[in-house]
């Protein structure tokens, strides 16, 4: 087989087409890339379009780089991507009333403090006026070598619920009142009864009925005056039951009952006329 060898010209144009191949594989490669990474942000969007909640991201700066049409409908504006900072709406403030800075929002704390921030929540004023409670769930970006590159925070918007705890209360409120009433009205019968009954035995039951009615009566205002009927002061709540015992025990025997209450535990005390017994 003969062999035959390049010259110095042939070499060099050997060496160009392969730097060439080379480099438009190299290109190709990189475009493929890019393409597959275009793909990727266009999915993102298109699934984070699709959320029905207000959604949007900013730089590790807090300017807006994304946001969707949910976030438009909540804010009642269109931000402008590259200005606008911290927060798509137009007013922020707390549910108090308090104006909130947008640079004091849940968003700025996040990329301040590089960690999501939970548990606040806050009212949207629209340019229009309307005023929308939401719930912020701002989460920090970060790169592969775990540096801070952005935010993403997503608003959840609670005037249903804030309408329907508004109608509770309302409802709660006269159902209270009719309690409270036909309590009132059982108490005025009974103590009526009591005063005009001939039998002795028979006043001091209906009197004792009528202090019982009234002691339910208190308990039942202070259940109904508390905002978490979980959660509420043991002394007001068993304060009209200890007046009852302590009227019947002094007029029996001379005694002084207390009642006193801590750390959800209950203490009876008992004071006799010339002394002070505990059990």
């Amino acid at each position: 087989m003969e062999q035959r060898v390049l010259g110095p010209g042939a070499l060099r144009r050997a060496f160009v087409l392969m730097t060439t191949a080379a480099k438009g594989i190299r290109i190709t490669d990189q475009k493929m890339s890019e393409a597959k990474v275009r793909d990727s942000q266009r999915h993102l969007q298109d699934l984070l379009a699709a959320i029905p909640a207000a959604i949007y991201t900013t730089d590790r700066d807090g300017k807006i780089t994304y946001f969707n049409e949910a976030a438009v409908a909540l804010a009642g504006r269109t931000p402008v991507i590259g200005s606008d900072e911290w927060c798509v709406t137009w007013k922020l403030f707390w549910p108090d009333g308090t104006p909130l800075p947008h640079d004091e929002c849940p968003m700025a704390i996040s990329l301040r403090e590089g960690k999501p921030v939970r548990g606040y929540e806050a009212i949207a004023e629209r340019p229009d006026g309307i005023r929308i409670p939401f719930i912020p769930y701002p989460t920090p970006m970060r790169d592969a070598d775990g540096n801070v590159i952005g935010g993403i925070n997503m608003l959840v918007d609670v005037s249903e619920r804030k309408q329907a705890e508004t109608q509770q209360r309302i409802l709660l409120d006269e159902l209270n009142h009719r309690v409270k009433n036909n309590m009132m009205m059982l108490k005025s019968l009974l103590s009526v009864a009591a005063r005009t009954s001939r039998s002795l035995e028979a006043r001091d039951v209906l009197d004792e009925a009528s202090k019982r009615v009234a002691a339910m009566a208190a308990a039942q205002r202070v259940l109904c005056d508390t905002a978490d009927a979980s959660n509420f002061s043991v002394q007001p709540f068993l304060g009209p039951f200890a007046r009852l015992p302590s009227k019947c025990f002094h007029r029996m025997y001379g005694w002084f009952v207390k009642l006193t209450a801590s750390n959800c535990r209950t203490t009876w005390r008992c004071r006799w006329p010339s002394s002070s017994t505990s059990f």
